[in-house]
């Protein structure tokens, strides 16, 4: 039986560290005979075409940090940035809520990656975290659209 050749889309939203782990999955779907690109927010588009993968860009509006040194203490803003404990990192989190802009990018970004799935006939999208709810929500019109996460 012949293998079937998918079309994924990944959707990856969030600073490199978030995005870069897209490339990978897209370069081994190429390996193993299938169409993938990425759609991202603005900014971390030439780290991941640095790679060779097809890229667009979805969205105005680019993902970040927001100023959190308003509401945060300075070591508030360090343990959230960058501290490995979890139970540290959940202690500020669940204190101050989420420490980024997705409700900012997310909506222009997902609009966005509607349109390409739709102009590109692709068959799966592939998200992470910040975009597995939205992503969903873009499934429900379009039954032969598959979301994996």
């Amino acid at each position: 039986m012949a293998e079937t050749k998918l079309k994924v889309l990944v959707f990856f939203v969030g600073t490199r560290g978030d995005v870069m782990p897209g490339v990978a999955i897209c370069k081994a779907l190429e390996d193993r005979g299938h169409q993938a690109a990425m759609a991202v927010c603005p900014g971390v588009e030439d780290s991941v075409r640095a790679y060779g993968v097809r890229c667009f860009v979805v969205g105005r509006v680019p993902f970040t940090w927001r100023n959190d040194k308003k509401v945060m203490s300075p070591e508030e803003v360090g343990i959230l940035r960058r501290s490995m404990n979890a139970k540290e990192f959940l202690s500020v989190a669940n204190k101050h809520g989420v420490s980024w802009n997705l409700e900012e990018c997310l909506p222009e970004a997902l609009a966005g990656c509607r349109d390409l799935v739709d102009q590109e006939d692709y068959d799966v999208i592939l998200c992470n975290i910040c975009t597995q709810v939205a992503s969903h929500r873009l499934m429900k019109n379009r039954p032969n659209l598959k979301v994996w996460i």
